[in-house]
């Protein structure tokens, strides 16, 4: 989804990843996100490596020392004008908390308390963000995870699983409790929170899928036992009908519709402070 809030920024092409940007190419910007990543190093362990937030912000450290070389004046000037997008956490539920059968995180940690861990965490990345001189954040909340095909079947459910959705709920809230502190507390900075999950509630592709149910009707293509696509098998000719691709991951159409309305909600019906256009421009 954040490849296309940079299309409507009028980006052109793909933002370099982390791994394949070099030289003056840092300069179109870099996109730091690992697969199956979260807040927590545990998180997602069992699918192998990934780069979880902490190292995604030391990688970051390493583009700074670079830029220098391209920048005219200080570095720290060049980084305050651009715009930054954080969209993490829901490997932090799927792959960990929700996920009893490779970890024990849920008997041992109330939702509660385990949401607060989460946003510690996040707060504390941020901070260093802020310190490198980083100054325009997107802070993306959590979609409602509860409602994907692969919780659906993990819990037997027809619709939507609420103790998942609650849970979503309650990072959510400590996450908008966030970025109205730092709006506070770190002088010169603007953050903004994006509420996804109130985005998927207000839109039809999401509220059909939802109260419609089963899973094997929304997805675009046939899950093996990972989720993910089966390779062999062809998809859906239709993408546009299916909010998911997969097991987790939205279409192109259902991204392209949270996008949109990340990027314009003149009402602020679905963000706070602002949408991310006023931020970019700000």
């Amino acid at each position: 989804m954040n490849l296309l809030e940079a299309g409507l920024l009028g980006i052109q092409g793909l933002i370099p990843p982390f791994s394949n940007a070099f030289g003056s190419e840092i300069l179109k910007g870099v996109n730091y996100a690992s697969g199956g990543a979260g807040l927590l190093s545990e998180s997602g362990s069992h699918l192998g490596d990934r780069i979880w937030l902490a190292r995604q912000v030391s990688n970051y450290g390493k583009t700074i020392e670079e830029l220098g070389s391209y920048v005219e004046g200080p570095v720290t000037d060049y980084l305050s004008k651009c715009l930054y997008t954080m969209n993490i956490g829901s490997n932090d539920y799927i792959n960990n908390y929700f996920m009893p059968q490779f970890y024990s995180t849920k008997n041992l940690i109330s939702p509660d308390l385990f949401a607060e861990t989460l946003v510690a965490e996040y707060e504390q990345q941020l901070k260093q963000l802020y310190e490198s001189g980083a100054r325009k954040t997107a802070i993306f909340g959590l979609s409602l995870i509860g409602c994907i095909p692969m919780e659906l079947r993990m819990n037997n459910a027809t619709f939507c699983v609420k103790e998942i959705n609650k849970a979503v709920h309650l990072f959510n809230q400590k996450l908008l409790q966030l970025v109205d502190s730092l709006n506070v507390k770190f002088v010169g900075a603007k953050f903004t929170f994006i509420d996804i999950a109130a985005i998927q509630s207000a839109t039809p592709i999401f509220i059909v899928f939802s109260f419609t149910g089963p899973f094997t009707d929304v997805t675009c293509c046939k899950i093996g036992s990972d989720f993910q696509c089966e390779p062999s098998v062809r998809p859906c000719h239709f993408r546009k009908l299916h909010a998911f691709m997969d097991g987790i991951h939205p279409t192109e159409t259902a991204n392209l519709i949270l996008a949109k309305l990340s990027f314009y909600s003149p009402l602020h019906l679905f963000v706070h402070p602002v949408d991310i256009n006023t931020l970019a421009n700000s």
